[in-house]
């Protein structure tokens, strides 16, 4: 429900910013100047200039959309796997298992299987995420950089021609891409702050009471994080199954010895 949330709003906040800005009238114009004024020229075939429009509008609707969607669903799992290593490690430390009653240490060792099914299941999303996040990334990135090629010949061909409104429209296309791309590429930091984020607090649940666990989390605090780029999305894949995996051998140690957490990770 949050995922579906953000993911909602980040489109509605997209679609109202694109609108104030006056993007959408600007991919229109574009559309129209470089192919429906060409089929009116002549230089190119009626049907080809509308199916090169027709494509142009598609493409960039379906790499917007999907791509605020993938982000927000990113994020959203991200933000979620931090708040439930806190959540559970605060739980367990706030029971002794040696003066538990056979009730809650059976409730612990219940809700440390659980931990331990969401944290797998949720480092498989992220893994397989970053499979699909990249070429996503890409598409957008591709997107951008035709857009800023196209603009760039569309305003010096229409130098001549055009009326100031006109050189105006495609002057403001041609910054409204720089905008779109270096809000991007800032944008694209977050999930990577927020993943590593995540790993820190599952880090720092399975290390407890571990001989040299500050020098781990140093070392999650310090792991090479792409902050541009397409890169960020492959930042989870090789920590995050170490990082799972340790935590697996933790719940398993606890539930198996009903020693509180830092006893049962450090024997």
């Amino acid at each position: 429900m949050v995922a579906v949330f953000f993911a909602a709003t980040s489109w509605i906040g997209l679609w109202a910013a694109t609108a104030y800005a006056g993007f959408g009238d600007l991919q229109r114009y574009f559309d129209y100047y470089l192919y429906k004024g060409d089929v009116t020229n002549g230089t190119i075939p009626r049907h080809l200039g509308y199916a090169c429009a027709f494509l142009d509008a598609t493409a960039y609707s379906i790499m917007t959309h999907s791509l605020t969607l993938l982000l927000g669903f990113h994020v959203c799992v991200a933000v979620y796997l931090r708040a439930l290593a806190s959540h559970y490690a605060t739980r367990v430390t706030s029971v002794e298992p040696r003066r538990a009653t056979a009730s809650q240490s059976v409730t612990l060792r219940l809700q440390m299987k659980d931990l331990r099914w969401r944290l797998l299941f949720l480092s498989e999303l992220l893994r397989r995420f970053g499979r699909l996040g990249s070429p996503m990334v890409f598409c957008w990135y591709l997107n951008a950089v035709g857009n800023l090629v196209l603009s760039v010949p569309g305003i010096l061909l229409g130098l001549g021609s055009a009326s100031a409104s006109d050189y105006l429209y495609m002057l403001t296309d041609l910054l409204t891409n720089v905008a779109a791309f270096v809000a991007l590429t800032v944008a694209l930091s977050e999930p990577a702050r927020l993943v590593r984020n995540s790993h820190r607090a599952a880090l720092w649940l399975s290390a407890c009471g571990v001989p040299g666990a500050q020098a781990l989390t140093e070392a999650a605090q310090s792991a090479s994080v792409s902050p541009t780029g397409w890169d960020c999305f492959s930042v989870n894949r090789g920590m995050v199954l170490d990082v799972f995996a340790t935590v697996s051998t933790y719940v398993s140690s606890c539930t198996n010895s009903y020693k509180t957490p830092c006893e049962a990770v450090t024997k």
